[in-house]
């Protein structure tokens, strides 16, 4: 199929998919949704665009886009075949949002007190309160009555009895124990006895006394106990029954990591431009990101680049298959400096990137973040957002700050639109040669070579000035 036939085509489709949806139809959603129908993105690259919105302006007499970035609307223009298409869709029900209120029952009756009872309601009675006898003058009493006999083990047998009765009612009460003789003073009972009778010698404990082993704390030595709350083990535990490292966080507790993803503090090592790079070095480049012809980012083609690119490939086969998709970011773990994995609206290809920005208050669960490896920033919605893991997190990003040597703004010190244009044009999509003139703050100054031009001037700091846009610095 030639570019003009595959245009038509992607046309077609793009103005059906926005002409039969009744809801709002935004950049972001008309990607997704022409994904999802033909298997694969929008190919704008393959039509010479460098964006998917550039691409949608340039086609004002199929779809009109207004307001700007991935959350712009999109609007179909209407056809005398497409009219009624659009008629019905707006007419259209929507679902209301308003809550659905609970129906009171058609048939109701009065309520009434009911007659059934309950089988121990009739027995139930409430509990007498205790009243607290005077045990000594009911232990004198029950001795005057007492009948004294010869033999000795009968009567203990009775005192021990009574003993038992008491510590019943009496808990404070200490007892007679059992199989062992007390040691305490003694007391005659009944003088009036005959005198050819033993007297008997009853071994009697105090009441008052009470037992130590029953005794009960001091309210004081209670009341200076450490609080529950206040509870600090002491025990430091071991490796066995430690809690495993990924199941915690500093800040969460009930949610897990998964196993082999980075934390919210892990940071990627970082290259020292310095220690690779060095004056009057000449290496190939690629030009990645591009503000101006002072700030740009770019790509050493060295053999660090090839490990990068064997990593991005494993990168895709695993964030596009189906263990992908319960790696998605939580959004009560997403926070500043986070990194992770995203998939952006201008490219179907998942990238490392850091979190720059996240309101948890957004309504659309935007989050803006930045690319590592190129340095471009892009906004995301929050289920695009994945956990990076480990294996993909051990090489450092791979741009680089540079800037050209020997060129100045024509007027001022900032670069024009036209200006800022025509430079990308020269390197953007471009495998280039450069000469390393200084380095500062981490910026190489950089002189580039397009070997590939057809132009007689292979220098584009040289191109740059002649086409007036740029003017010469005799410093680097």
């Amino acid at each position: 199929m030639d570019e003009q036939g595959a245009l038509g085509y992607v046309k077609k489709v793009l103005h059906s998919l926005v002409v039969s949806s009744a809801a709002r139809m935004t950049i972001e959603k008309l990607q997704r949704d022409y994904r999802r129908e033909e298997g694969c993105t929008i190919p704008f690259q393959k039509l010479g665009y460098r964006d998917i919105e550039s691409f949608l302006r340039s086609i004002p007499e199929t779809i009109v886009v207004r307001g700007r970035g991935p959350v712009a609307e999109v609007f179909a223009v209407a056809t005398a075949k497409s009219a009624h298409i659009q008629n019905m869709v707006k007419s259209q029900k929507k679902p209301s949002g308003r809550k659905l209120t609970r129906q009171k029952p058609r048939f109701f009756y009065d309520s009434e007190r009911s007659d059934l009872v309950f089988i121990n309601e009739s027995n139930r009675k409430d509990p007498e309160p205790i009243r607290k006898e005077n045990t000594t003058d009911k232990v004198v009493e029950s001795f005057k009555n007492l009948t004294l006999n010869s033999d000795k083990c009968e009567l203990q047998n009775e005192i021990c009895d009574f003993d038992k009765e008491e510590g019943i009612k009496d808990p404070w009460t200490c007892m007679v124990e059992k199989n062992k003789s007390p040691e305490l003073p003694t007391t005659l009972l009944n003088n009036d006895l005959p005198q050819q009778d033993s007297p008997v010698e009853l071994l009697l404990e105090p009441i008052s006394q009470l037992n130590p082993q029953l005794d009960p704390k001091p309210i004081e030595e209670i009341a200076k106990q450490e609080s529950f709350f206040d509870y600090e083990s002491s025990d430091d535990g071991s490796e066995d029954s430690a809690i495993p490292a990924y199941a915690l966080d500093h800040r969460v507790l009930n949610v897990d990591y998964p196993v082999d993803a980075v934390r919210s503090d892990f940071r990627l090592p970082q290259r020292d431009t310095d220690a690779i790079l060095s004056p009057y070095q000449r290496i190939e480049v690629q030009l990645v990101k591009v503000d101006n012809p002072h700030i740009f980012n770019f790509w050493i083609h060295d053999d660090q680049l090839d490990d990068y690119r064997a990593m991005n490939r494993n990168m895709q086969t695993f964030y596009n298959s189906q263990d992908g998709d319960r790696f998605t970011l939580p959004l009560c773990l997403i926070t500043t400096d986070h990194l992770c994995v995203v998939q952006s609206s201008k490219s179907p290809i998942w990238e490392r990137a850091r979190v720059v920005r996240y309101r948890p208050d957004n309504v659309r669960k935007m989050i803006e973040v930045e690319l590592l490896d190129t340095g471009e920033l892009v906004s995301v919605g929050h289920k695009e957002v994945k956990f990076l893991l480990k294996e993909f997190a051990q090489l450092p990003p791979q741009c680089l700050s540079g800037r050209l040597a020997f060129v100045t703004p024509w007027k001022g010190t900032t670069w024009s639109a036209e200006a800022v244009n025509y430079f990308f044009k020269l390197v953007c999509y471009r495998r280039l040669y450069a000469k390393i003139e200084a380095i500062k703050d981490g910026t190489a100054y950089l002189v580039l070579v397009d070997p590939q031009t057809v132009a007689p001037i292979k220098n584009l700091n040289k191109t740059l000035i002649n086409s007036g846009w740029a003017r010469r610095c005799y410093s680097a």
